[in-house]
């Protein structure tokens, strides 16, 4: 029982983390919109670090919840 609460925690905080850190996304996807920087590089960094982010986010959502559904599927 203590893994699947830690297993929740951590999806709980890779949860928060992308949504806090789409902001930092949301400007850097401005400023390689507005294309006024000779090199987008760290721009084009920061974006795939938050796909990154959300992708890993996911795949813990689904591990953890698959989890949870094998435990309450035995105890029925």
């Amino acid at each position: 029982m203590q893994n699947h609460k830690t297993s929740v925690v951590v999806t709980l905080v890779l949860g928060i983390i992308p949504v806090l850190y789409s902001i930092v996304v949301a400007l850097s996807l401005l400023d390689i919109y507005q294309n006024r920087e000779p090199d987008l590089s760290e721009e084009w960094t920061v974006v795939v670090f938050g796909l990154l982010l959300f992708v890993l986010f996911a795949f813990f959502a689904i591990f953890t919840t698959i989890r949870l559904l094998r435990q309450y599927a035995e105890q029925s």
